[in-house]
This record gives C-alpha cells, structure tokens and sequence, in this order.
C-alpha cells in the first residue's frame, strides 16, 4: 500500500511537473491567435560563435557580420559586470529594416510582464532591426543581452529554478527597467540632467514618489550611485542576494547591512542633491541688459544656450543651408 502511494505520488508530480513546463513554453514562445501577417518570404541563413547563434535572411549577411563580434564584445563586458556567464548560446534574430521586424510572428509575448504593479520578466530570444544607424543597432544588441543575462541571473537557468522564482518574487518596475538601463547604457548628460530637474524642482522628495511615476529613471539612477559609492562588483552582488532572498530589501540587507529606505531615503538622495546643489551655486548669471548677436540678415538661430558660469553663449546658426556652432 505504501508501494502504490508512493508510485502515485510520483506520477501526480511529474504530471504536474510536464503541465508546468507546456505551460511555461507556451508563455515564452507566442500568444494565442496573436499571428502578424508576412508580406515577405525570405531564405534564412545562420552565424554560430562561442557565446550565439545569429540568424538572418540571406540578403542581410554583411548586416549579422556587423552583429556577431559587436554582440561578443558587448557579452564580456556584459558578463564581467555582473560576474555571471550563461551555459548556452544567446539566439539573436537580425532584421534589414523595421517593416520586417514588425512581420515576425517570433517573440511576441512581453519581455516584462507588468501586473498589478509588479515586473516579472520572460526570457524571449533577441530580435534587432537596422534602421540606418549603426549606434541604435548596437544599442538593441547590448539591451537584449543584458535582458538575457539578468533573467538567468534573478530566475535560474533549470526548469524548476524558474518556476519557482516567478512565482515567488515579484520585483517592481524600477528594480527591472533600472537595472536592464544601468547595463544598457552610461549614465550621461541626459539622464543626470532629467534626475536633476526632477529633484530641484521640488517635483519629487523622495526615491519611493520618483520610481513611481518614473521607474527607469529612478532605478538606472540607484544602480549608477551604487557603482560608484561602492564599486560595481556591488550591483552583482545586489542581484545575486536578491534571488536567493526573493525580495529586494532582503537583498539591500544582506549587500550593505542597512534598510532599503535608508539606503535610497538618505545615501541615495544626499548623494545626488548635495551635487546638484553645489553645482546650481556655482553658476552664474548675467547682468541685466540685451545681448546683441551679430548675425547675417536671413541666418536663423537655434538652441542657444549659457554657460554655467554666465560668461557665454553657445548657438547654432542656420544659413544657406549650413549649420554653424558660434561661441
């Protein structure tokens, strides 16, 4: 008797087991009667190296040639960043052009799937388009790696590892879009000067209200102040503690031995404030008067801006269809 519960004990769970697995299959490879209609047929070819496998349609060959050994640089630096390295090639779909991309019935389920204000991420195959430039492509290649690696990374490579941590962490948004956004990209002029807009003006005082209505800015924000107050091998540690805890502020306990909240509430905000208020006084600003430009007649000026000492101004002149930079 016990024989026979125990063997049917097994069956119940490898039956449960193969129905989670369809399950999961379905949820990563396309959506019910969610097809795209393909006005083209095209011939499609296949690049391996160490780390991917490049596919692309026949006439695209010099396309995927640019692809494979940008999408290997961007893996070594991706994967010494986070201290992680995958078991088995990254499959990488090229397209010629944004009309094909949108043609593909591949990947058409989210890579982050948001319900009730919570992410929880998929791990779908790489897909890139050309559109002419060469940056925007590279920036594709390297999003969707570090997307790849930080799925493995939080969820598990096996089966089992990410049925059981989909189900049993739920990461907010700014935690997924910040971390995917610190990899992707450096943290430049742009986004220091979208922080600290948000942050002088008044509009946000503190991290909770800013990462709620603007996730990525405020988790890529997080994520550059760690590595820089406490090194990047900090960020690694940060996601690998966070998966075997299955909660962020579990995570930000065990990194640095201090609450979530005061690790963003104080370290995070006097961090950026105290910056952005100590370069606010040291601008100056010009007497009042008129500033007389000395421009051609027909010459259109645009994008004029003062240097942060008030001494200058920069302009672009438009003229006879020629752009000038004036000092």
């Amino acid at each position: 008797m016990k024989r026979y519960n125990i063997i049917t004990t097994s069956i119940t769970i490898l039956l449960l087991l193969l129905g989670v697995r369809e399950n999961y299959a379905q949820m990563v490879s396309s959506e019910f009667g969610a097809n795209r209609v393909q006005y083209e047929k095209h011939k499609w070819m296949r690049y391996t190296s160490t780390n991917f496998a490049i596919s692309y349609a026949d006439k695209d060959e010099e396309l995927a040639k640019f692809v494979l050994p940008v999408a290997e640089m961007d893996y070594v630096e991706l994967t010494t960043l986070f201290e992680h390295q995958l078991r088995n090639r990254i499959e990488v779909i090229v397209y010629s052009d944004y009309s094909n991309f949108e043609q593909s019935n591949i990947g058409l389920e989210r890579h982050i799937i948001n319900k009730g204000g919570t992410t929880r991420l998929l791990a779908p195959k790489i897909q890139v388009y050309f559109n002419g430039d060469h940056q925007d492509l590279r920036r594709q290649i390297r999003k969707g790696i570090a997307e790849s690696l930080i799925v493995r990374i939080l969820f598990g490579t096996n089966l089992q590892e990410v049925v059981q941590n989909t189900f049993l962490m739920n990461l907010p948004q700014w935690f997924v879009q910040g971390i995917i956004g610190y990899a992707s990209e450096e943290w430049g002029t742009k986004k220091d000067n979208e922080l600290r807009e948000a942050l002088l003006s008044k509009t946000y005082t503190n991290f909770v209200e800013l990462a709620r209505k603007e996730p990525q800015l405020a988790g890529q924000s997080l994520f550059h102040f760690i590595a820089q107050e406490y090194g990047p091998s900090t960020v690694a540690n940060l996601l690998y503690l966070t998966r075997i805890n299955r909660s962020v502020e579990n995570g930000f306990l065990y990194v640095f031995g201090n609450n979530f909240y005061n690790i963003v509430g104080t370290n995070w905000w006097n961090y950026y404030t105290n910056r952005y208020n100590s370069d606010a006084q040291n601008r100056r600003f010009p007497n009042k008067g008129e500033l007389i430009l000395d421009m051609p007649k027909d010459a259109i000026m645009q994008q004029l801006q003062l240097s942060p000492n008030g001494k200058q101004v920069v302009y672009v002149q438009h003229l006879d269809g020629k752009y000038k930079v004036i000092v």
